[in-house]
Formats: structure tokens, sequence, C-alpha cells
């Protein structure tokens, strides 16, 4: 968890960024992948994570938002976009709206009580769980998947090694 604003702010500068090699490595035709019939295609969950870059946050006062909750994203393009406008807003707004000193304080999302940095924490996990989703996805779909933590299963061979099983 965290214990100064600052720390979230730079892991959120980094994983966005993870998020946006991500989101670059689609291409408008995968937007439709889906595991299953019911399932959530890529387009939603990119869709879902832009979202909720908003309405985690909502708590601190962030409510301002270009596209709406059930717009769809006809291109890849235009979810980057929609994804850098948002990342943009919470690093402009969260360092003006909380203090390390307020870290513990609760607020109440989703009918329950949670310290601010709890919501922090979850917020960022929340994100790095649906990219995960996204790359199952992107795998089935026959995308290049980029090693975001390391090599993924392609880039091995980029370091002289074979991919594990």
């Amino acid at each position: 968890m965290y214990c100064k604003v600052q720390d979230f702010i730079s892991d959120f500068k980094e994983e966005s960024q993870k998020t946006l090699q991500i989101f670059n490595s689609l291409t408008d035709s995968s937007l439709s992948a889906k595991v299953y019939s019911e399932g959530r295609n890529i387009e939603t969950i990119c869709r879902h994570i832009i979202w909720s870059l908003v309405d985690m946050l909502k708590t601190f006062g962030l409510e301002e938002m270009h596209h709406q909750k059930d717009q769809r994203f006809e291109n890849v393009q235009e979810i980057v976009r929609a994804y850098q406008e948002q990342t943009e807003k919470v690093l402009n707004h969260i360092p003006n709206v909380i203090s390390d000193n307020q870290l513990e304080d609760e607020v109440e999302i989703y009918g329950e009580k949670w310290t601010k940095k709890q919501v922090l924490y979850g917020f960022l996990k929340h994100e790095i769980h649906h990219r995960a989703q996204i790359t199952v996805l992107m795998r089935q779909s026959g995308l290049k998947v980029p090693g975001i933590y390391g090599p993924s299963k392609e880039e091995w061979k980029n370091y002289g090694m074979e991919p594990e099983e």
C-alpha cells in the first residue's frame, strides 16, 4: 500500500505506459475478440479500464470525463487517445486533492469503507488485472503480446534464448 501519494503517481505512470504498450499492440480487427459468446471482448475491457480511471477515483472528486460509459470505440486509435486523456486527468488531479496525511482517511466506495490508500492500491491492481485479460485475448487472436514485465514468448529469441514451455 502507499505511504506517499508520489509513490502512487510513480507507479501509475509506469503502469499506464505498460497499458499503452498493450493497447498499441492491438489491431482494429482484434477489438471484437472474446473467449466465449457471453464474455467481454477486447474493446469492452479497454472501455472498462478507461471508465474505471474516473469511476474508482471519483471519491477524490475526479468526475470529468469526455467519453460515456456506454460509448463504443471504433478503433485502437480512439482507445489510446481516450486512455491518454483520462490518464493525464488522473495524474494532474490526484496531487491536488489528496495528501500523504490523508491516505488513512476512509471513503465510501462500492458500498464499503476503504482508506484512500486502499482505493489507490485497488485502482492500480484493477487495471493490471484487466490488462492481463486483454493479453489472453490477444494471444488467442494471434497477436504478439509485448513483454511488459520481461520478455514475452516471442521476445525470448531477442535474448538468444528459447521460450520456456
